[in-house]
């Protein structure tokens, strides 16, 4: 599960800070097409209106309006706004603000699909290409939803922080089951996916439920020994047995 998360954040990050610098121009001869029900064009600024949607390097963005000022390198983005991906990704957002000479997104109200089950939201996010994303209220889950219905389990953290190839840090941490509290970390930090590897917690990776021991989730510990060799400590807490201890322990021979 801890990759999973990790790479679906990593994922929405590298979307958001390469449609900051490749989408608008970042300061470079760019090319993109604007489509919309009204197009202006005065004193080097663009304003669309009304089913606007912009092409560029198989990024598609649709919104209801978008105002771009070529000179202060600023693009405003709102209503409706959705982004898909190259690789099939699709984001959501209320608004987008862009500076492209700083290289700066600002967005509210995110959300996205990556994959089939991977579902993302958050209340705002800022981020700062090529390195640095924030999020605030980020619940994340990878389990379907029903309509009208919780998703079987989801993390709700009130501010994420990732740097690119370094870490993760994730504050106020609670995992919910059927959209009630169980488990609180009050910080997790963690290696980006596009980190080296590192020692330290993961998320949980697997929730379950057995007559023998009720509830259960796994919080795992990774602990990177060498090049060659590492160990995964793997505690399940469960509702009605205390903790069930498990290590694995994996090395590369030459065999």
């Amino acid at each position: 599960m801890c990759s999973t998360a990790m790479n679906f954040i990593l994922r929405i990050s590298t979307v958001f800070l390469l449609h900051t610098s490749i989408a608008f121009g970042a300061g470079q001869k760019q090319s993109y097409v604007i489509d919309a029900d009204s197009l202006e064009y005065q004193n080097n600024t663009v304003v669309a209106k009304g089913h606007v949607e912009v092409f560029k390097d198989n990024y598609l963005l649709k919104a209801d309006k978008f105002i771009y000022n070529k000179t202060l390198g600023k693009a405003s983005v709102n209503g409706n706004i959705f982004l898909l991906t190259p690789t099939g990704d699709e984001l959501y957002a209320h608004s987008l603000e862009i500076n492209t000479n700083t290289k700066e997104l600002d967005a509210k109200i995110v959300s996205a699909h990556l994959g089939k089950e991977n579902k993302f939201i958050a209340t705002s996010s800022h981020h700062d290409y090529p390195d640095e994303s924030e999020f605030n209220s980020v619940y994340y889950s990878p389990c379907p939803v029903c309509k009208d219905s919780k998703p079987q389990w989801q993390i709700h953290s009130s501010k994420i922080y990732h740097t690119r190839k370094e870490d993760m840090s994730l504050w106020n941490n609670t995992f919910e089951l059927y959209g009630l509290p169980v488990f609180y970390l009050p910080y997790i930090r963690t290696a980006a996916p596009d980190a080296d590897p590192k020692s330290g917690f993961l998320l949980p990776r697997k929730y379950s439920y057995r007559d023998i021991y009720g509830y259960g989730i796994v919080v795992p510990y990774y602990l990177r020994i060498s090049d060659s060799a590492d160990l995964t400590y793997e505690p399940m807490i469960t509702s009605r047995r205390g903790i069930l201890h498990s290590i694995a322990l994996r090395k590369l021979s030459n065999h």
